[in-house]
């Protein structure tokens, strides 16, 4: 029996991980920051600030207001998906708000769509 349960636990891993997997790909699916960020990036852009606005999940809210150098926001990513890899995809509440020596403070949503705050 010890057997049969040990084999048991290591399916369900295996499958927990091989949802993970294809749950952050969607998310590199769903996230369409990395251009926008790598535009504002060479516009001078430096500093990236979580903004959970009001979002209900407790990864957002703990990043809320956490702030990056933008070059390293985008440094390191599995997926291509920089907000997704840090929360999850698509929640409508969060943006990134992203500023800089003279230029205007932005906010940009999992979409990818711009603001000028």
């Amino acid at each position: 029996m010890d057997n049969y349960n040990e084999w048991v636990i290591k399916v369900i891993a295996q499958k927990l991980r091989s949802d993970q997997v294809e749950l952050q790909k969607e998310a590199a699916r769903e996230d369409l920051t990395r251009s926008v960020l790598e535009n504002l990036l060479h516009q001078g852009y430096e500093i990236v600030k979580w903004d959970s606005g009001n979002s209900r999940c407790a990864t957002c809210i703990e990043l809320n207001n956490q702030q990056w150098n933008l070059t390293d926001f985008l440094s390191n990513l599995r997926h291509d998906a920089p907000m997704a890899e840090r929360a999850h995809p698509n929640d409508v509440s969060c943006k990134v708000i992203v500023s800089g020596p003279n230029v205007q403070t932005v906010a940009i949503d999992y979409n990818g769509n711009l603001e000028y705050v």
